[in-house]
């Protein structure tokens, strides 16, 4: 089964590390990975990890608040990786909505390393039953995987 058509976004670059899968599942004709990090701290290891692992030209890395970096999506998003700050999920996810394509992908991190912080969004994805179908996978520290119905 292939990904829906669209761009793929990634709240919470940190160090790179999941960028770089989701940059190695990006052809080069398709458009790059934008991906957001406000803490500066972190951007330049990021950077040289991305030049390391030689993905760098498939990487818009957007530094700043998501909010602010986020704001000029022309293409559909198909997936949306969630892994920034937790309390902020669902304000992100309710800002990027008009831009799911049907069959977008949705992935919160952390969901059970941060329970409290996570509740709201997985209250939102698994109780818009019209919008998305999600489920909670009991992995690591836990994802909520969810599909944009459309």
């Amino acid at each position: 089964m292939s990904r829906p058509v669209g761009r793929i976004i990634e709240f919470g670059t940190s160090h790179g590390l999941s960028t770089l899968y989701l940059a190695a599942a990006v052809g080069p004709e398709e458009s790059p990975v934008i991906t957001t990090e406000m803490e500066l701290s972190k951007i330049d290891l990021a950077r040289a990890n991305f030049d390391d692992a030689g993905l760098a030209d498939r990487i818009d890395l957007r530094v700043g608040d998501a909010f602010d970096t986020l704001t000029d999506l022309s293409d559909g998003v198909a997936l949306l990786f969630l892994d920034g700050w937790k309390g902020l999920y669902l304000p992100l996810l309710r800002s990027l909505e008009r831009h799911f394509v049907a069959g977008a992908i949705v992935v919160a991190d952390d969901t059970l390393l941060l329970p409290d912080l996570c509740a709201e969004y997985v209250d939102y994805v698994r109780g818009a039953s019209n919008s998305y179908v999600s489920v909670g996978l009991p992995l690591d520290d836990g994802l909520e995987v969810s599909v944009f119905l459309g």
